[in-house]
């Protein structure tokens, strides 16, 4: 949870029953996320994979799904750019435009 504002930016919820979310329901759940936030008066948001961008507020907002051999673990969370994961130039990006 974030100290100032009081909203969750880190889920990750771990099961053995296998998890499945389509690509387009993983950038939903991201979207949400931005909503949630209030992040969605940024007007640059960028969709990369599983995740949106915006090099405004150097913030990723990112969901998936990871298995580890065992157990299905569904996350979203909101990083800051340049910290965690880098995303290769070469995939796909949707602009957000309101």
């Amino acid at each position: 949870m974030d100290n100032t504002t009081k909203k969750i930016i880190d889920i990750q919820i771990t099961q053995q029953k296998k998890l499945s979310y389509s690509e387009k329901q993983l950038q939903e759940i991201a979207l949400h996320m931005i909503h949630y936030l209030e992040l969605d008066d940024i007007d640059d948001w960028a969709y990369y994979q599983s995740g949106y961008e915006s090099n405004k507020a150097k913030l990723r907002v990112n969901s998936g799904i990871e298995y580890n051999g065992e157990t299905y673990t569904f996350y979203i969370n909101v990083q800051i750019l340049g910290i965690q994961r880098y995303i290769p130039s070469n995939q796909n990006a949707y602009i957000i435009r309101k």
